[in-house]
């Protein structure tokens, strides 16, 4: 994966990545055997409401995102926190189909505690995993039997404990859930919630 982001201020970033994979699909999947996979992406953010570099208790964030590769989409999305707020730490998005590293380098890195929640809209031309891709199956989906539009949601709570100046200890646990993908039969067509986990060191 190569990622490059760049903040032009406390409130707006813009960020471009490049991710080359290898899936593996069992026999009754899509398709037979691995396939290479190729996505780049690329996403803007603005932050709305909670600017600063120092203490706060609430923000709202707003992003637009465009896929091109295994997937062909766009998204927009909100994001919010509420709790003990680093301010300048507002760019990390838990939703899925997104880059969760944060953007912006934290000149105090206060400790954190919040409640963290947000949405977002995608639209959809292709996407591999439900379409196929380079070999045909007898499960792949065309263009018509996938919904063009689908919505993506997470609520949860998380936290970072600073180490050091720079460093710090991430953790999170979220319920994710997203709208029916699939345009063929009512019986298929039903919302699909998870857990998730996340734990990373930062520096």
């Amino acid at each position: 994966m190569l990622n490059y982001g760049s903040f032009e201020n406390d409130h707006l970033h813009y960020n471009w990545s490049l991710i080359a994979d290898l899936i593996f699909y069992s026999q009754r999947k899509i398709s037979e055997g691995g396939e290479p996979t190729l996505l780049v992406s690329g996403k803007k953010d603005w932050l709305l409401i909670g600017r600063g570099n120092t203490r706060r208790y609430f923000q709202l964030s707003t992003n637009a995102e465009l896929r091109l590769g295994y997937y062909v989409s766009s998204g927009v999305g909100f994001n919010a926190r509420f709790g003990l707020l680093d301010g300048l730490n507002w760019g990390v998005n838990h939703l899925p189909i997104a880059n969760g590293t944060n953007f912006v380098a934290a000149k105090k890195n206060l400790f954190e505690l919040f409640i963290l929640g947000g949405m977002k809209g995608n639209g959809w031309l292709y996407n591999a995993l439900l379409m196929g891709q380079f070999k045909d199956g007898p499960y792949q989906l065309s263009l018509s039997q996938i919904r063009k539009g689908t919505l993506d949601w997470n609520l949860g709570i998380g936290t970072k404990i600073p180490l050091c100046n720079t460093r710090a200890l991430r953790a999170s646990v979220m319920v994710v859930g997203r709208s029916p993908e699939l345009n063929t039969v009512k019986e298929f067509e039903w919302w699909h919630s998870w857990t998730s986990f996340q734990l990373y060191y930062e520096w």
